[in-house]
């Protein structure tokens, strides 16, 4: 069911708690590596920017924030929520008017709400560590060097200067 759908379900219900308690799935577990894959898309939707350059570390907390609550809400609700990032966006704030964020993330079980935060602070952190730490940089300025070496070693010219050396 699409946001739009469920919001004006909301509206026009005489009781919107047996309306919201009919769209959460029973279906109270999600695997630990649905979670992880999860946490994996909401970082990188969030932590990385693409440039005229390529892609750049651009931590993006606000859009973690609204992303990891539409996760969990996509995954405990029968709610759709767009991959678009524009619309999810405007698919948050619509939900957020309502009062509707808080209310459906309350209806998630504790364990898993705590288990998802959990796992996203984790990818995260691993996230900043293996791009952005001094040792996962100059480890990539290595590999950049030795492919840069080594193409240049596979050049015709400079083959035949070493096999005339070693003759």
């Amino acid at each position: 069911m699409t946001v739009e759908f469920f919001i004006n379900q909301y509206r026009t219900s005489n009781n919107s708690e047996e309306m919201i308690s009919k769209h959460i799935k029973e279906k109270q577990y999600i695997s630990f590596q649905d979670k992880i894959d999860d946490c994996f898309y909401i970082i990188k939707q969030s932590c990385w920017k693409t440039t005229d350059n390529g892609a750049i570390f651009w931590i993006d907390r606000c859009r973690q924030f609204y992303l990891f609550a539409l996760k969990l809400i996509e995954r405990y609700t029968d709610i759709e929520i767009s991959e678009d990032l524009s619309k999810s966006l405007q698919e948050f704030d619509t939900l957020n008017k309502e009062g509707l964020i808080d209310i459906l993330l309350s209806k998630i079980p504790q364990k898993e709400h705590i288990e998802y935060d959990r796992l996203l602070n984790i990818t995260f952190e691993d996230e900043v560590t293996n791009n952005q730490s001094i040792v996962s940089y100059f480890s990539r300025m290595v590999d950049g060097i030795k492919d840069t070496l080594f193409d240049f070693m596979q050049r015709d010219d400079i083959q035949n200067l070493l096999d005339s050396k070693n003759e």
